[in-house]
C-alpha cells in the first residue's frame, strides 16, 4: 500500500544538510549516505563488538551505509573487518545522539 504524500507530511524534515548538500529528508526512512562520512561509526561498531564478545576483529572499511533519523540518528552499515587473516563483511546498526554524547551498537552480525 502506498501512502498519499499528504499523509507523510508529518514525517518530513523540510531540509537538512547531508554530505554537504541541502536535501529533503523523510524521518523514519533509511537514506543512503557517503561511506567516507561514516568510517568513524564503522570503527566504533567493530570496537564495541570486540569489547562485548572478546573477538579480535580488525576494522578495514565501510562497504555500504545508510542513515535513519530517529531520536538522534541510526546508521546501518556493512563493514569489512579481518578475523585473523580472513576478511569478512558484517552488518552493524549504531544509534547516535551526539548532543548527549551517546553512541550505542545495537546490532552486529556476519553478513
Amino acid at each position: 500500500m502506498r501512502l498519499k504524500p499528504s499523509l507523510l507530511l508529518f514525517n518530513r524534515v523540510s531540509s537538512a544538510v547531508v554530505g554537504g548538500q541541502k536535501r529533503t529528508i523523510w524521518c523514519g526512512y533509511w537514506h543512503p549516505i557517503k561511506k567516507s562520512d561514516v568510517q568513524e561509526i564503522g570503527e566504533f561498531a567493530v570496537s564495541k563488538f570486540n569489547e562485548k564478545t572478546m573477538a579480535r576483529l580488525k576494522f578495514e572499511r565501510v562497504v555500504d551505509s545508510e542513515s535513519q533519523i530517529v531520536s538522534g540518528m541510526k546508521y546501518r552499515l556493512i563493514v569489512a573487518a579481518k578475523d585473523g587473516g580472513v576478511s569478512n563483511k558484517y552488518k552493524a546498526v549504531v544509534w547516535d545522539k551526539p548532543w548527549l554524547n551517546f553512541r550505542k551498537l545495537t546490532y552486529f552480525e556476519r553478513f
